[in-house]
């Protein structure tokens, strides 16, 4: 089988040659660096963004490569390349206007930016108060911000050596009615001057990220008619005549945040991308140093305690990444293409599980390391603060688990189109699956779904590890070490999900000690194979201090010559 730390999770992209991969990789140290770097990036031939926006696997090759080497390159990307262009080239109409912004777009001399959230919305996104009134008199929209809450937050908007232009998601009104939220084109400034009625002001510094994150407002901004990016939702006029396309203002929003969705996949690779680079680093780490034994000094791993919690880590990271893979597999490789409903609601999960196992994974990854992993340098702690950041970009995961779990009220969850091998992980799955059934039937018999959100979240949750469990048979193979990764994963997650099992009675206390024994036997006899997966990786691009032939000479010699270490 491939690993899927080599292929959608890959630290060397075979499309990207050694000046590109030691671009990504120049040390970055604050906002300014980063726009330069992301400035020459996009001036790059092979990243144009029509390019990138045809092959889904090379796009998120793309970002998982910046995300190993800084949170804010990896962040720009996305915004730029999948948020502003996707959303151009998916919903705008062909003019003058379009074309000229996004060719810009595309051939980087501008960068891309999106405004959706505002100061007093997040993940309540239909509820924005920016307003885009049409004045079919003159054929413009005149862009607002009507109060202090609407001003859009956190996008990177500040001023730059390029042009930004930004997708602004504004209410739409037509004749003093409401039509929906929809997207519209709107240049912010070139160089340091903002376009007149727009307002652009730097937030605070969020440590670890070096993106510009900025609050921008308007004030009268005339835009032209063809600012509104509207194919495939309504067909306005110039005139003001209105048809709607599709039928409610759900529908309407849920078509222009596309794009947002589709990101939930940008956040899911980038997140599973800086846990493998942490395990490796972590597992590089643990090889050579020293501690004590019975028996004298050995290396970290010597030690159950440690090696066995560290596969445990690698496990669940393998099985999120083939996961990963097995829906941008079935999608293809457009990466303009709508996702469907039943995959929608997977990749919001996807992202939310995936995330958050990588925060975990990546807090035992700078423990495990001691002092050493608080170091910037160890790229770590770096990690796991940018990491932060996709747990809540394109959709906060809690919100997202709700809605996902709602779906799943409703339709059935992916079935396996592969034969389950081995009669005791047969069982195992069985178990998830009443456990699943069970809750499922407990929330539809209580009128107020509201009140039952903690058992919603469980829902999801226990969807999550089946669906992750279903994607990887697909990926598997007859290699034994296969199976053994997924056995552990599922003995992993049933034994945290011990006490949903026990109180929906899908399993007993009884089985799950036995799960626990059998997880214990597995590790023991496994433990060192399944680390050894991580040597897959090429770790050139991306080594170290700790990680280093000899972390000690290298600390040791810049104390000697008096060199910052």
């Amino acid at each position: 089988m491939r690993n899927p730390a080599t292929d959608l999770i890959a630290l060397r992209p075979d499309w990207l040659d050694e000046r590109l991969l030691a671009l990504i990789a120049r040390p970055i140290e604050n906002s300014e660096e980063a726009k330069r770097t992301f400035i020459e990036l996009l001036a790059q031939p092979s990243l144009q963004g029509d390019a990138l926006l045809a092959d889904l696997p090379k796009l998120l090759r793309f970002h998982t490569t910046c995300a190993m080497h800084d949170g804010a390159l990896a962040s720009m990307i996305s915004i730029h390349y999948n948020l502003c262009m996707g959303s151009i080239k998916s919903m705008g109409n062909d003019s003058d206007y379009v074309r000229s912004l996004y060719k810009q777009l595309n051939e980087g001399t501008a960068i891309g930016v999106y405004l959706a959230t505002e100061l007093g919305y997040g993940s309540n996104l239909f509820s924005l108060e920016t307003e885009a009134r049409y004045c079919p008199e003159r054929q413009i929209f005149v862009l607002d911000s009507p109060s202090r809450q609407s001003y859009k937050f956190m996008p990177n908007s500040t001023h730059s050596p390029l042009p930004k232009i930004a997708v602004v998601m504004a209410r739409l009104m037509v004749n003093d009615k409401f039509i929906g939220i929809l997207p519209f084109l709107v240049p912010l400034h070139a160089g340091d001057t903002a376009f007149p009625g727009v307002r652009i002001t730097a937030l605070g510094h969020k440590p670890g990220m070096h993106l510009d994150n900025a609050m921008t407002s308007f004030e009268n901004v005339e835009l032209p008619y063809e600012a509104l990016l509207q194919r495939g939702t309504i067909e306005l006029d110039r005139d003001g005549q209105l048809r709607t396309l599709a039928t409610t203002r759900s529908q309407r929003f849920m078509r222009s945040i596309e794009r947002v969705q589709s990101g939930k996949l940008c956040m899911a690779s980038c997140a599973l991308a800086v846990a493998m680079a942490g395990l490796h680093i972590n597992y590089t780490y643990a090889q050579k140093r020293q501690t004590f034994s019975p028996g004298g000094p050995v290396n970290l791993l010597a030690h159950p305690t440690y090696r066995h919690p560290l596969a445990i880590d690698v496990v669940t990271n393998l099985i999120h990444a083939a996961w990963l893979e097995q829906i941008v597999a079935g999608h293809g490789k457009d990466a303009l293409k709508p996702l469907a409903p039943d995959v929608l609601n997977e990749v919001a999960i996807l992202k939310a599980v995936s995330t958050w196992a990588s925060q975990d994974i990546l807090v035992r990854c700078r423990e495990r390391c001691g002092a050493q992993g608080m170091f910037a340098a160890n790229k770590i702690i770096g990690y796991l603060l940018n990491n932060n950041g996709a747990i809540t970009a394109e959709g906060e995961n809690l919100v997202i688990m709700l809605k996902a779990a709602a779906y799943f009220m409703k339709h059935a969850a992916p079935a396996s189109a592969h034969a389950v091998k081995g009669k005791k992980r047969q069982r195992l799955l069985e178990h998830l699956d009443t456990c699943i059934d069970l809750i499922r039937s407990g929330i539809a018999d209580k009128r107020d779904r509201f009140l039952q959100s903690e058992d919603m979240l469980l829902l999801a949750k226990l969807l999550g590890v089946r669906m992750a469990s279903v994607r990887y048979l697909a990926h598997i193979d007859e290699s034994p070490l296969d199976g053994v990764i997924l056995d552990v994963f599922l003995l992993s997650q049933l034994e945290q999900h011990a006490v949903a099992l026990v109180r929906t009675q899908a399993a007993s206390s009884r089985q799950i000690r036995s799960w626990a024994n059998r997880k214990q036997a597995l590790l023991v006899q496994h433990a060192p194979l399944i680390l050894e997966r991580l040597k897959r990786m090429d770790m050139r691009m991306l080594e170290v201090p700790i990680s280093s032939d000899s972390y000690i000479e290298h600390y040791a010699s810049r104390h000697h010559d008096g060199q910052a270490a």
